[in-house]
């Protein structure tokens, strides 16, 4: 088809937009204190140069209590495992820890069964406390555990 033939599938505006494109550019005077002035009541819109945004570095990684501190050698195994259940996610494991620790190691310290659990409780209180704060979900278990731990240990 002949680029002037009347008989197209265009509609006059396509054939305007496309003549538009294909022009060459027009200069003009834009005033730059004016931004996005008014040009036959439309607002003319500025171009946005692209800058790069750098992806946020992640937090570093918090080093486990138990081994900044050393007392993972030092603690028992049982112990331990019940520790470690305080720093998992799941609020219901948080919550069985607290009544292990409670009910298994609390309670005996209490009652005076062993002489050397009281130690034991005491080395391991920074631990505790460390994983406590991520416990805010289980603050009554956490309350009565503190309330129990703190006037016999010291």
């Amino acid at each position: 088809m002949v680029k002037g033939n009347s008989k197209t599938s265009a509609s006059s505006a396509t054939r305007k937009k496309h003549s538009k494109k294909h022009a060459p550019p027009e200069e003009s005077v834009q005033d730059n204190n004016r931004k996005g002035s008014l040009k036959g009541g439309k607002k003319i819109k500025e171009t946005r140069v692209k800058m790069y945004i750098p992806p946020v570095k992640p937090a570093p990684v918090q080093p486990d209590p138990l081994e900044a501190t050393g007392l993972l050698h030092t603690l028992p195994a049982d112990l331990l495992v019940v520790l470690r259940n305080l720093s998992k996610k799941a609020q219901v494991t948080k919550v069985r820890a607290l009544e292990e620790l409670q009910a298994g190691w609390v309670e005996k310290c209490v009652q005076g069964r062993d002489e050397g659990l009281e130690y034991t409780l005491v080395e391991m209180l920074p631990v505790w406390v460390s994983y406590s704060r991520g416990v805010l979900k289980v603050r009554w278990l956490n309350g009565i555990f503190s309330f129990t731990i703190c006037p016999h240990c010291f």
